[in-house]
């Protein structure tokens, strides 16, 4: 099970328009969203279009760290069954 996520600087950016209590309540939509899968709908149009575009990095990364999982897991089946044909 994952224990993090990645949040890159160029996504700073979307903080930077944002007032501090709209940076609080868009973080803690991330967290939830990350932790739970709750989705978060903002009425704010920025708020709204800021959490889609940390989210859609989200999902990018998860598919890409599942991805990586897949090819590591097959790598390790791989060399498990060569270490048993040599034994």
């Amino acid at each position: 099970m994952k224990n993090s996520f990645v949040l890159y600087y160029d996504l700073g950016e979307v903080f930077s328009f944002l007032t501090d209590e709209e940076a609080g309540q868009l973080i803690k939509a991330v967290f939830a969203f990350e932790t739970q899968g709750e989705v978060t709908e903002f009425s704010d149009r920025m708020m709204q279009s800021s959490y889609k575009r940390i989210t859609d990095s989200l999902l990018r990364n998860r598919e890409k760290y599942e991805l990586m999982r897949a090819e590591r897991r097959k790598a390790a089946h791989k060399k498990w069954e060569k270490e048993r044909e040599m034994s």
